[in-house]
């Protein structure tokens, strides 16, 4: 029985071993989430933490921490132009494995989406990862924002069911997060004309609170 037990130690050891150092990983990605800002200097022993794990087990969780903390550094604006793409190239790497792995990852999805809008991906490629962000997780208001950003900049290349989806989180994130997304008409990171045309036949409704709401009109 000893020797049982020891056998199926040294079997999970390196198991327990990627994961107990990626618990900072853990850790530090979930107060990203609430709020806090990494240092790039932790960042990139965050990095290297993760690729440690990985190394050890090729799980998705670890995939999944890598490709977010390069996508936060190519967020970064104060790193040099270079160094930001490359972060992005990477952490799309590493998405890919995640989503190959488990593709119910909404926030994977979506960086591979805002990946391949910065590289110049076919758009095809990135309306199909807006698709799979919006259907895996519908409602998830930190994202939503910028997936309307990604659909609407990719809308010719979305078939009925990404319009579909599109025209949902559009309500949505009418209903849920309406300032911020007048901000966003405003400023022109959304193509408020693009919403319009989405909008006239289906939600008349929808479309003259929108109107109403920014008067003056955006142009």
């Amino acid at each position: 029985m000893l020797a049982l037990a020891t056998c199926l130690v040294l079997l999970c050891w390196p198991r327990l071993r990627a994961s107990f150092g990626y618990l900072p990983v853990d850790t530090s990605i979930a107060l990203h989430w609430s709020g806090e800002v990494i240092p790039d200097l932790q960042r990139r022993a965050l990095i290297a933490r993760a690729g440690e794990s990985l190394r050890q087990h090729g799980h998705y969780r670890y995939y999944d921490g890598l490709g977010t903390l390069h996508y936060l550094r190519w967020l970064d604006s104060a790193l040099p132009a270079e160094e930001r793409l490359t972060a992005l190239a990477a952490s799309a790497t590493a998405t890919r494995e995640v989503v190959a792995l488990a593709p119910m990852k909404p926030r994977a999805w979506l960086r591979l989406a805002a990946a391949g809008s910065v590289s110049g991906e076919q758009g095809e490629e990135t309306a199909a990862a807006f698709k799979m962000s919006a259907w895996t997780g519908r409602v998830e208001p930190p994202m939503m924002l910028l997936r309307l950003e990604l659909g609407f900049a990719h809308r010719r290349w979305l078939d009925a069911e990404g319009l579909r989806l599109l025209q949902d989180q559009t309500i949505l994130s009418w209903n849920l997060q309406r300032q911020a997304l007048i901000s966003r008409f405003r400023s022109g990171a959304i193509d408020y004309s693009r919403v319009a045309a989405l909008l006239a036949l289906s939600h008349p409704d929808i479309l003259i609170e929108m109107e109403e709401a920014l008067e003056p009109p955006v142009l």
